[in-house]
């Protein structure tokens, strides 16, 4: 606290487009367009007790090498050579403008000597120096000049950044998907690449290891013709997971115990998600994990599909496994509040239909939920949908290249699907990673 203001010395989580106070020592690796080190003076009329404030580490009464107590002379020497090191890091971090300032008199109203580093001969008379007669506005009125002249065009640079990224860009599903979502939530995650301020993927890496175990399983049973055996089953999920970063130790033991009750522990009935896996005639496995690259209207697509089963009448069904609680058709339709689910599906049914050079209604497209296996649920796809989804897909890429990235609400996108006119007072994306960092609803 000083003269009734708070001042925080910590670093900002983000860099910001607003003055920052920092110390020397703290600016070191940051840059700023301007920079302002004040009240560059000598306390005293040399270095024994500079106004500027070292590190701790500097206050040196021994010889490190020898143990040996060092003379006043060797340590102002010592002391200069530091204050010399601590005020370059700080000249050093600006970019456009440097602005170096003393007082002629000090706090205690004695007069006072600027830092005779800082002297015109001493930096190659790059200073020109200016003297200014102090008044309550003067401080003030230089920042905003300072402030408000600026010769870069900031929104330009930006744009050009942004078209660096998207050319040549390959696009997923999922990433498409959220850009549905929200442009916003695009933008920082899959063109910035922004990490979100309090990002927990505890049920990411859960996902991944229950997908491990099945494709493991999969891949076993084709190589083999026989399934692995329960336990091979469940430690392929247990060392997935283990080796991914969990947010601690007892959420990595709960997550265990979940998973191993999901996929192996037994029902009323008897049986569990492995049971069900094994009732897949072995013959009718054709790929887990399957890769795909292809593009529509030019533009490039990559992704995965979980599984695929080959039917012996030449037919296909598509496998994708979700580990939250099932859905249905209630939530997976055009407008829907898994209405990726459904776009998903028939991104994938598209490509397929072109790789395999089979109709539409050859494919069937079936959601596994691991928590209700005895529940999957298929995704009705006429071929309208399908064309229509993949429209959608090429205008939102359309709209990403035009750098459109205004946020949006999950309100708001159900009030498009549905033609409702919702109000729209702030967003409402429950689970968005920024939803408490970067992000608000009318500015980047």
């Amino acid at each position: 606290m000083q003269d009734g203001i708070k001042i925080f010395a910590d670093k900002p989580p983000m860099k910001q487009n607003a003055v920052q106070l920092v110390t020397y020592h703290g600016s070191k690796g940051m840059e700023f367009e301007y920079v302002y080190m004040p009240y560059l003076i000598n306390k005293q009329n040399n270095f024994e007790n500079p106004k500027i404030p070292l590190s701790i580490e500097d206050d040196i009464s021994k010889d490190s090498t020898t143990g040996e107590t060092i003379s006043k002379e060797q340590k102002d020497l010592i002391k200069k050579s530091n204050l010399v090191k601590l005020i370059y890091v700080a000249m050093t971090r600006a970019k456009h403008t440097l602005n170096l300032s003393f007082v002629k008199t000090r706090d205690d109203g004695k007069d006072a000597n600027p830092l005779e580093l800082l002297t015109p001969e001493n930096v190659n008379e790059l200073i020109q120096p200016k003297e200014y007669e102090q008044t309550s506005n003067t401080y003030e009125n230089e920042i905003i000049k300072y402030l408000t002249v600026c010769d870069r065009d900031y929104e330009k640079e930006f744009n050009e950044y942004l078209d660096s990224i998207l050319e040549d860009k390959v696009y997923s599903v999922s990433s498409i998907n959220c850009y549905l979502t929200c442009p916003r939530e695009y933008l920082y995650t899959h063109l910035l690449g922004l990490a979100p301020k309090t990002e927990n993927a505890d049920k990411a890496h859960f996902g991944t290891a229950v997908h491990a175990a099945y494709e493991f399983a999969v891949n076993y049973a084709i190589e083999n013709k026989e399934f692995p055996i329960k336990a091979e089953f469940i430690r392929k999920f247990e060392n997935t997971l283990k080796e991914l970063p969990v947010s601690s130790k007892m959420e990595l033991k709960r997550m265990l115990v979940d998973g191993a009750k999901i996929l192996t522990s037994p029902d009323k009935d008897g049986e569990c998600a492995y049971d069900r896996l094994k009732m897949t005639p072995i013959n009718q496995l054709y790929k887990a994990e399957h890769e795909f690259n292809f593009d529509i209207d030019g533009a490039k697509f990559t992704g995965k599909i979980d599984r695929i089963d080959k039917l012996s009448d030449g037919k296909y069904i598509i496998y994708d496994y979700k580990t939250g609680d099932r859905k249905d058709e209630k939530d997976i339709y055009e407008g829907g509040i898994h209405e990726d689910y459904y776009n998903q599906m028939a991104i994938y049914k598209h490509f397929l239909s072109k790789e395999f050079k089979c109709e539409y209604d050859d494919i069937s497209a079936v959601f596994i939920f691991p928590r209700a296996y005895k529940q999957p649920f298929e995704v009705k796809l006429t071929e309208d949908d399908i064309k229509k989804a993949a429209d959608k897909f090429m205008q939102a890429i359309s709209d990403i290249k035009a750098h459109k990235f205004n946020p949006k609400s999950n309100s708001e996108r159900l009030a498009e699907n549905s033609k409702n006119d919702l109000p729209i007072k702030r967003c409402d994306n429950a689970f968005c990673p920024y939803k408490n960092s970067y992000c608000s609803l009318n500015v980047i």
